[in-house]
């Protein structure tokens, strides 16, 4: 029988986390999920703890797809979507990790709820200093209300419909960074969105993204926003957004590290 949900699990010399991201997975309270491991070149012991876990699942629950060469987030992605052959995708970076009713909860909803078509939920972010609940808008009039102003979703913590994904163009593959953000603009019109309330995901802080990376981000929102803003005939209020990407760009870069150090 062919499982309901594919667990995206992307991998890149995690052999810190990997095991408890997939002590997670195996401790959901819904079994029928098959998981898809895109290692992006690992050179550390991510391989050898992979198949361990293939083992443990067995081959006809996981299955791992290795790049030759570091290709990056994006193209792993696709090329995992590409493989899929389950209605429902679940993603999940190496590094973070669900709570056991995760997978049960988002199917429930999207089954009962066919025309929406992204489910994320509440998460926790984890740092050495503290852990932090973030809430995240809960109906699709309030997640499209916030969506221009910010990432209304974790990108570990959603489930998402194959069909709607491959529909709209999987990940753009020029979409190095935020490529999560980037797609769920374009499912604006395609779909419904929904967060669930609990904290069914937890996600891993490093010490911070890099000068050049924020940058990166910066300019494709500003990207997006001046492509879709007028595409979707937004209220002019919500052209207040590009001020910020449009400040942090603006910071020098000096500043920016000055403030990364101190202040994060």
């Amino acid at each position: 029988m062919t499982p309901s949900v594919t667990i995206l699990l992307s991998v890149h010399n995690s052999e810190a986390t990997l095991d408890r991201c997939l002590d997670s997975i195996a401790h959901q309270t819904f079994p029928d999920f098959y998981i898809l491991a895109l290692d992006d070149a690992s050179t550390d012991r991510s391989q050898e703890l992979l198949e361990n876990w293939k083992k443990k699942f067995g081959e006809h629950r996981m299955n791992i797809l290795r790049n030759s060469s570091q290709r990056g987030l994006t193209f792993s992605l696709n090329r995992g979507i590409d493989a899929v052959q389950t209605p429902f995708i679940a993603r999940i970076d190496d590094d973070d990790w669900w709570e056991p009713t995760k997978l049960e909860k988002q199917i429930r909803f999207l089954e009962e709820n066919p025309d929406y078509g992204v489910i994320g939920t509440n998460y926790i972010n984890h740092s050495k200093a503290r852990e932090k609940k973030i809430y995240l808008p809960e109906t699709d009039d309030a997640i499209k209300k916030t969506l221009f102003w910010r990432n209304p979703f974790a990108h570990s913590a959603v489930m998402y419909r194959t069909e709607l994904i491959r529909a709209v163009g999987k990940y753009n593959p020029s979409v190095r960074y935020a490529q999560d953000y980037e797609l769920w603009v374009r499912c604006f019109l395609k779909t419904r969105f929904h967060n669930l309330q609990e904290f069914l995901c937890h996600r891993t802080l490093g010490e911070g993204i890099s000068v050049e990376r924020q940058n990166e981000q910066m300019r494709l929102y500003l990207r997006v926003l001046r492509t879709y803003l007028p595409k979707y005939h937004r209220p002019l209020k919500e052209y207040g957004a590009m001020v910020e990407p449009l400040i942090v760009l603006a910071t020098p870069e000096w500043i920016k590290r000055i403030k990364r150090k101190f202040l994060f």
